[in-house]
């Protein structure tokens, strides 16, 4: 438990990262195309932040206080498919995550990263969308070998499951609000380890967590129970098997 709460800490200060370089970058590409006349066409923006963003980003969309699309800024090339443009945001007054283009054979989908953009006046003058990428999260995720059933897992604070490594193709954008994560283990501590049963195959598991900072987003990291213990079980059936020789020797020899 101590070792998945420690892999869960890691793996959201990387995802903490990540998020302040799209949210940089969001904010840098707002300011650039709130400065020019709407007009919606696509452009290359030449910026640090978005560079440090780029690996994730596959476009950001910019929309104005009444959710007409203003610009869209494409950071360099993509080998992927350009996903769909998001849904104007209906008066979005603070940040939020929505999932779409969810491939249900391989689990990929995009996250539509919404940031609201206020004047100096501090009302509010448009939205930019951030689409990112699932699967680059999934292939960092990927890295941590955590045996048969093993899994690290990106969900959003209202419970949706965005990204998970291995996939789970039938999991991304679904609820997991009713689960021992969110209902007991979130309330009484933004860190921490615990054991439960499984929402996706009731196996009884070992689980770490820890909240992603700066974003309402979680990171769980779990694995099968019986295969965290399988190594213990191999040592206390060679220390049996010994000591029932060893008495069986002594016995032999009284």
């Amino acid at each position: 438990q101590v070792t998945l709460r420690n892999v869960a800490v890691a793996f959201a200060a990387q995802t903490a990262g990540v998020s302040q370089a799209i949210e940089g970058a969001s904010l840098g590409a707002a300011r650039m195309l709130l400065a020019r006349p709407a007009t919606p066409q696509a452009t290359t923006l030449d910026d640090t932040q978005v560079q440090a963003a780029h690996p994730y980003l596959l476009r950001l969309v910019l929309f104005d206080a009444d959710g007409q699309l203003a610009g869209s800024v494409t950071p360099g090339t993509s080998s992927l498919d350009m996903p769909s443009f998001p849904a104007p945001p209906a008066g979005a007054a603070a940040r939020r995550i929505t999932v779409s283009d969810v491939d249900r054979v391989t689990g990929r989908a995009v996250l539509n990263c919404m940031h609201p953009v206020r004047d100096r006046a501090g009302r509010l003058a448009g939205t930019v969308v951030a689409q990112v990428d699932s699967r680059r999260f999934e292939r960092l995720y990927n890295l941590v070998e955590l045996g048969p059933g093993g899994s690290v897992t990106l969900l959003h604070r209202d419970g949706t499951m965005l990204v998970r490594g291995p996939g789970y193709p039938a999991g991304i954008g679904r609820s997991f609000l009713d689960t021992p994560l969110f209902r007991e283990q979130l309330p009484r501590a933004s860190r921490g380890a615990f054991q439960a049963q499984s929402p996706i195959d009731g196996a009884y598991g070992l689980y770490g967590y820890d909240v992603v900072e700066g974003a309402d987003l979680v990171i769980i990291t779990g694995m099968k129970r019986d295969v965290a213990l399988a190594g213990w079980f191999g040592r206390l059936w060679m220390a049996l098997a010994f000591y029932l020789l060893l008495s069986a020797v002594l016995v032999l020899l009284a």
